[in-house]
């Protein structure tokens, strides 16, 4: 009798434990086989935004909200920016003028302002708009005019040059590589050739 009670509990101990044993790898392998999935990165979120293509009015926006540079008042900046640009003088701009050169000129004040007197032959677009009128072909066909091209010679002026010459400096910034800021403006024109003005 305790003979074969010793063989049951050895044949009982040798099932449970073989049972046992092919559990525990079943488990152990589906923990190890189990993937961890990790979260994606987007590329809209690592990727960095391409810059826009030089020669837009897009671009100068931004690079005025990106890259701010501070004066201390309008008349620093105007300086600052004449030191940057290409400036003529009234008595070159005469001389081109009368040697009928394929230059264009632009007055950058205000309609009203240009309605009061004008240097003949100009086209008037505000310094506010110059920038996306430059480059707008009905504008020029509304104006009986060629639209210029980025070498195009031209000229440009305001009531004192102030205006003008940051109008300049954004025409460069568009890819213009020709541009002049007439100094001394309509003012400095009128007490130069007082009868060379034009009204409309």
């Amino acid at each position: 009798m305790l003979k074969h009670f010793i063989y049951l509990s050895f044949f009982s101990f040798l099932f449970l434990g073989t049972f046992s044993c092919k559990e525990t790898p079943d488990k152990t392998k589906a923990a190890t086989n189990r993937e961890v999935v990790q979260p994606k990165s987007t590329d809209t979120e690592n990727k960095i935004p391409e810059t826009e293509e030089k020669g837009s009015a897009k671009t100068i926006v931004k690079e005025v909200v990106e890259k701010p540079v501070v004066y201390s008042s309008a008349k620093a900046m105007v300086d600052a920016t004449v030191k940057k640009i290409k400036n003529t003088t009234v008595n070159a701009v005469k001389k081109d003028i009368d040697a009928k050169k394929d230059v264009v000129i632009i007055d950058v004040r205000e309609y009203s302002e240009f309605e009061q007197g004008h240097i003949p032959g100009a086209v008037t677009i505000p310094r506010g708009l110059i920038e996306f009128l430059i480059s707008n072909p009905k504008y020029w066909k509304d104006q009986g005019k060629k639209m210029p091209s980025k070498n195009q010679r031209i000229f440009l002026y305001c009531k004192s040059g102030a205006r003008s010459a940051l109008a300049t400096k954004s025409l460069n910034a568009l890819g213009y590589t020709n541009v002049y800021n007439m100094k001394g403006g309509m003012e400095a024109w009128k007490k130069q050739y007082p009868k060379q003005v034009t009204k409309k």
